[in-house]
């Protein structure tokens, strides 16, 4: 198991939204998690992208 497995593994969500998401690197993780399609330019902004679909999963009452 790589390091991106192991984040996908720990993200709050079902088995099969785990399955669906790309294992080549985190930004492509990132980026599928985008419900916006942000388009980041430089890699280790792409993590700012699924911040809020990493809280709808997480706390979902924080976004209300």
């Amino acid at each position: 198991m790589n390091k991106i497995t192991k984040y996908i593994d720990a993200l709050p969500l079902s088995d099969a939204e785990k399955r669906a998401l790309p294992d080549a690197s985190l930004q492509a993780v990132h980026e599928a998690l985008d419900a916006e399609h942000h388009v980041y330019h430089r890699e280790d902004d792409s993590p700012l992208g699924s911040v809020k679909s990493r809280l709808e999963h997480s706390w979902p009452d924080s976004l209300a």
